[in-house]
C-alpha cells in the first residue's frame, strides 16, 4: 500500500512540475513579443469592405473603435459575442491615418462593457442621383446640392459641449461631366497613368466599389480625394478630415462608403499602355547608369572620408521631404517619412529582419511595397559609409541603404528607380 501511494505521490509531482514548467515556458513567449493589446467588443462588419481587409470593428470602452483583421483567429466566432475581450497584434497606421490590427489572440474578460450608445442602421441611398448607389449610417445626415452634390456629416452635440475645437468631418460625392472626347487622364491634366508620372503628380492607383472601379488617389493635408469615371460622368469621392476624437469612426465610414459605392452606367478602365514602356526602357538605362554612379562614388568615398550626405547626384536635405508623411510605430519606438500617397503595411519577422515594413504606390493587398524598411537583423557594411550612420549594402540586389539608430539597424531597399525616395525615408529615419 505504501508503495503505491508513494507511485502516485511521485506522478501527481512529476505532472505538477510539467505543468508549471509549460505555464512559464509559455509566459516567457508571450512576454517576448511586443504585441499591441485593446479592450473592448467586436463587432463584424458584414459584406462591407473595409481599409487593408479588415472585417471587423472592436468598440472600445472610450467609445473609440478600431478595426481587426486576422488570419490566425476567427473574429466572427460566437463565444466573442457581446463580451468584453482583450485583442492582441500588431496595429500598423494607413496612409490615411485609420488604425488597423492584425489580431493574434483574444482573450475572453470577466467583466461585460457597458454600450450606451446605440448601434446604427445601414441604410441605401435614395437621393437625387439616381445611377448612384452606397451605403450609409442613419445617424449621419445627408445634404444633397442639386444633381451633382452630396454632403454627408453627423453633429454631435455632445462632442460640441465637450470639445471646443470639435469639427465633423465632411464627406464630399461629387461629380462633373467631361467635355467632348475628354476622359479622366485629361481631367486630371495628366499626360498619361505610367507610374512615374503619377508619382510626380501626387496620385497613386485604387479600386474602390462593389465593382471594383479603377481609380485615382490623391491625397494633401487633411482631404483625401478618390477619383472614377463612369459613361461621361467623373465621380470624386472625397474626406475632409475635422477634429476630435470622433475621427476613426468618421473615417470608418467614409471607407464603408467607398467599398459599397455602385454607379449604374459604363466604367472606364484605366489602361496603362500610354507611354508605359518607354518608361520601362528608361528605367532600365537610368539604373545602368544609377550603378555606375554607385560604384564611381564608392572609389571616392574610400579616397576622401570626408562624410557627406551626397549620394548618386542625389543631395538630401529637409525640403526634400515635403509632401512625405511620418510613419510612428509604437511598438518598435522609431519613425520614417514617406511619401503621402504611398500604402503601407507591416510582414513579420524573417532570417534577416525582425519586422519588415512595406510601402508602395499600389494598395498592398493588390502587390507587394516598392520599399521595405528592415529592422535589420545584419552587419553594418564595410567600408560604405557615405553619411553619418548610413550605409550603402553593395551585395544587395537592388538599391539599399543601412541606417544605424540608437535601437539597431533599420535597411531600406528597393528598385534602383526609387532611389530618390529610398535615400529620402532612410535619412528620415530617427529612434
Amino acid at each position: 500500500m505504501k508503495k503505491i501511494t508513494i507511485f502516485l505521490t511521485l506522478i501527481f509531482s512529476l505532472t505538477l512540475i510539467g505543468c508549471q514548467s509549460e505555464s512559464i515556458k509559455e509566459e516567457t513567449i508571450t512576454n517576448s513579443t511586443n504585441l499591441d493589446r485593446r479592450i473592448g467588443e467586436i463587432k463584424s462588419l458584414g459584406n462591407v469592405l473595409s481599409e487593408n481587409n479588415a472585417t471587423n470593428i472592436l468598440n472600445q470602452e472610450d467609445g473609440t473603435t478600431i478595426l481587426l483583421k486576422s488570419d490566425l483567429v476567427d473574429l466572427d466566432n460566437d463565444k466573442y459575442s457581446q463580451k468584453n475581450v482583450e485583442v492582441s497584434g500588431n496595429i500598423v497606421t494607413s496612409t490615411s491615418g485609420t488604425k488597423i490590427m492584425d489580431v493574434k489572440n483574444i482573450d475572453i474578460l470577466e467583466n461585460s462593457i457597458d454600450i450606451t450608445q446605440e448601434l446604427p442602421n445601414w441604410v441605401d441611398y435614395n437621393g437625387n442621383i439616381e445611377e448612384l448607389n452606397f451605403t450609409y449610417r442613419d445617424d449621419y445626415k445627408i445634404d444633397e446640392n442639386g444633381l451633382n452634390e452630396i454632403i454627408i456629416k453627423k453633429t454631435d452635440q455632445d462632442l460640441i459641449d465637450e470639445n471646443e475645437d470639435y469639427e465633423p468631418s465632411v464627406i464630399n460625392i461629387s461629380r462633373e461631366i467631361l467635355k467632348k472626347d475628354q476622359n479622366l487622364i485629361d481631367f486630371l491634366n495628366l499626360d498619361n497613368l505610367s507610374s512615374s508620372e503619377l508619382l510626380e503628380n501626387g496620385f497613386s492607383k485604387s479600386k474602390i466599389g462593389k465593382s471594383g472601379y479603377d481609380s485615382l488617389l490623391t491625397e494633401s493635408g487633411d482631404k483625401t480625394i478618390y477619383y472614377f469615371q463612369v459613361d461621361n460622368y467623373v465621380y470624386m469621392i472625397a474626406f475632409e478630415r475635422g477634429i476630435g476624437p470622433q475621427i476613426t469612426q468618421e473615417k470608418n465610414m467614409f471607407f464603408d462608403i467607398l467599398g459599397s459605392i455602385q454607379v449604374d452606367g459604363d466604367t472606364a478602365i484605366l489602361n496603362e499602355d500610354t507611354d508605359e514602356s518607354g518608361d520601362e526602357e528608361k528605367d532600365n538605362d537610368d539604373a545602368k547608369e544609377i550603378n555606375d554612379d554607385i560604384l564611381d562614388k564608392n572609389n571616392q568615398i574610400k579616397q576622401d572620408t570626408k562624410e557627406t550626405k551626397i549620394f548618386n547626384e542625389v543631395d538630401f536635405n529637409e525640403d526634400d521631404l515635403t509632401g512625405y508623411e511620418t510613419f510612428e510605430s509604437e511598438t518598435f519606438d522609431f519613425t520614417v517619412s514617406y511619401p503621402a500617397s504611398y500604402y503601407f503595411g507591416s510582414v513579420d519577422a524573417s532570417e534577416n529582419a525582425s519586422r519588415t515594413y512595406e510601402f508602395g504606390t499600389e494598395p498592398l493587398e493588390e502587390s507587394s511595397g516598392e520599399i521595405k524598411v528592415d529592422l535589420y537583423n545584419g552587419s553594418v557594411p564595410d567600408g560604405n559609409q557615405i553619411a553619418d550612420n548610413v550605409y550603402i549594402d553593395e551585395k544587395a540586389e537592388n538599391f539599399a541603404l543601412v541606417v544605424k539608430g540608437s535601437n539597431g539597424l533599420y535597411r531600406v531597399s528597393g528598385p534602383s528607380n526609387f532611389k530618390q525616395v529610398i535615400t529620402n525615408m532612410a535619412f528620415s529615419i530617427e529612434d
